[in-house]
């Protein structure tokens, strides 16, 4: 809530966490999707994991909310790449472009089929979730 009030022109969260630990907040991951959407922030999430899993909630939360928001999920084995994959979210982040398109009010709806990049080493991250 915080974050959707400060002006900015792109509003990113980046979640490093080390796996496994246990949850230990207690909002629902429905709010918690709700919020970030409305404050039109990005998730990059960095995991590093140990061992199992403990938290499948969280875990399906990072995934949905890092997927729907225009962000990426980055599952890591050891910490050793952890340096590496920063600085990747960190360039992703700043090149990173959002295109809104608006429709003439008597167009029929309109229905994302997918994007083609024709540029080697360029992919592209589509935000699932509109303003409306």
């Amino acid at each position: 809530k915080i974050l959707a009030k400060v002006p900015s022109r792109r509003r990113v969260i980046l979640m490093v966490n080390r796996e496994p630990t246990v949850e230990g907040g207690r909002l629902e991951p429905k709010l918690v999707s709700e919020e970030v959407r409305k404050g039109g922030a990005a998730l990059w999430s960095v995991q590093v994991r140990y061992g199992p899993r403990q938290d499948a909630t969280r875990e399906a939360l990072v995934k949905g909310v890092s997927g729907n928001s225009g962000g990426f999920r980055f599952l890591l084995q050891t910490p050793n790449p952890l340096p590496d994959y920063l600085k990747t979210v960190a360039a992703n982040t700043i090149v990173q472009y959002a295109v809104t398109i608006k429709r003439p009010a008597e167009a029929p709806p309109a229905k994302f089929t997918g994007v083609k990049i024709n540029r080697a080493g360029v992919s592209a991250l589509a935000m699932q979730w509109s303003d409306k």
